[in-house]
């Protein structure tokens, strides 16, 4: 099978990166694997080959106003493949529409947040505007995959325009490496003063509710002061 994606994650062109080694593990799977990357000019990226059947081509615009017009000219210059895949159903998920509709073949969409909790519309303009995006994309989509049944559900009760079967893929996550890891850090010689440290990595976003677990361990504390 032949397959074209759109990506913005510019570490792609990094040498040995995880996203560049994701890339090239997706590409033993298939005949050929070809990856848009939304890019400035500025950013001085040239097509990048990262196995015999997986290419990187860079949009190189003038500015990001430019971006997914050019992912769409840049695409139709390309081998015509078998499936398009995008990883949101936003702005490049709309320019990956024009590009299935173009080459005629089925759209893939992966979603690995929950857009459409009310954390996400009420943090910007932005978000709402994509929000409507999503409702044009995603019914035209021929699959889409979600990362947790939490989404699935709630794409299956918001949107029910969406006919297409909605998969469950969690994000793969190697735990062995965190067993043998060494911190870079070490909480406990910062905080020696507690007996339990409990870490909360996230993006610092509305969607992710910070204030909840703030306010949660605050209500801990409280309980068990001696903590």
């Amino acid at each position: 099978m032949k397959i074209l994606g759109l990506s913005s994650d510019k570490k792609i062109f990094e040498e040995g990166s995880s996203v560049a080694s994701r890339q090239i593990k997706y590409g033993e799977l298939t005949d050929r694997l070809d990856i848009v990357n939304l890019t400035l000019r500025s950013d001085n990226f040239e097509v990048k080959r990262l196995l015999d059947k997986v290419t990187v081509y860079p949009t190189r615009s003038c500015c990001k106003f430019f971006y997914f017009w050019d992912a769409y000219k840049l695409a139709r210059k390309l081998e015509r493949p078998d499936l398009v895949t995008v990883q949101d159903p936003f702005e490049t998920g709309f320019t990956a529409l024009l590009i299935a509709r173009y080459f005629k073949c089925p759209l893939q969409i992966q979603i690995h947040t929950d857009f459409l909790s009310p954390y996400y519309t009420k943090e910007s303009l932005k978000n709402k505007i994509r929000i409507l995006i999503s409702r044009f994309v995603l019914p035209r989509a021929g699959c889409v995959r979600v990362v947790s049944e939490r989404i699935k559900k709630s794409i299956q009760e918001k949107m029910q325009r969406v006919k297409s079967p909605v998969t469950v893929l969690p994000i793969f996550v190697d735990t062995e490496k965190f067993k043998v890891g060494v911190a870079e850090r070490d909480l406990r010689k910062k905080y020696p003063q507690f007996k339990i440290i409990l870490l909360m990595a996230t993006r610092l976003t509305k969607e992710k509710n910070i204030i909840l677990a703030i306010s949660a361990m605050e209500k801990v504390a409280e309980k068990h002061p001696d903590v």
